[in-house]
């Protein structure tokens, strides 16, 4: 029953903190959404940095563990093109069924805070393998004006800000964004554009 009401409370400050920005969110405010009392939150997380650290670490395995084996797979391949296809398709579909944690990436990104920068060491997989892939890509005369940065930074925009912003991507695209369909619809834009 602690382990519940632990992961409850980090799930519900993961998209209190998602919605808000940290800085807006109290520790009472995560306790009354979670159901729990202050105390309990303070006794599993000590305080709110505690609490965005638990955060933190529940949002980076939950998306590396739904993207390992798409990025064991983009490292291993042996066409780029099809290994840059797979790695799009693989942030599509993550951030279609996590897109609490792209808005979260989102609402940190505002402002250049330490948290951002524990966010951007958890993106370290990915971007060591946007490192790798955008060489041979370039080899093949594809992508020839980006950076590893500038390649990873439009990769996480273009494949998950559609899902963190589901109001204007439903406006604009229709209502299945947030769905299977709409994820590899979304992966297909983003490798015509970039392929």
């Amino acid at each position: 029953m602690a382990d519940d009401a632990r992961q409850r409370i980090i799930e519900v400050a993961a998209e209190l903190f998602a919605d808000h920005g940290f800085p807006a969110v109290s520790l009472r405010d995560i306790a009354t959404r979670a159901d729990v009392t202050h105390g309990l939150v303070r006794h599993h997380f000590g305080s709110k940095e505690g609490l965005w650290q638990a955060v933190l670490h529940w949002a980076n395995t939950t998306f590396d563990g739904a993207l390992a084996e798409h990025l064991a797979e983009a490292r291993d391949a042996d066409d780029p093109l099809s290994t840059a296809t797979r790695l799009v398709e693989a942030l599509s579909t993550t951030a279609a069924a996590h897109p609490h944690l792209v808005r979260l990436l989102l609402h940190e990104s505002f402002t250049d805070s330490e948290r951002l920068d524990d966010i951007l060491r958890g993106l370290s997989p990915l971007a060591d393998t946007v490192e790798a892939l955008l060489p041979r890509l370039q080899a093949m005369g594809k992508l020839t004006r980006f950076t590893p940065r500038a390649l990873l930074l439009h990769l996480l925009l273009t494949t998950s800000a559609p899902f963190a912003l589901a109001g204007l991507s439903g406006r604009l695209l229709g209502g299945s964004v947030g769905t299977p369909k709409g994820a590899r619809a979304q992966a297909e834009r983003v490798v015509e554009l970039l392929l």
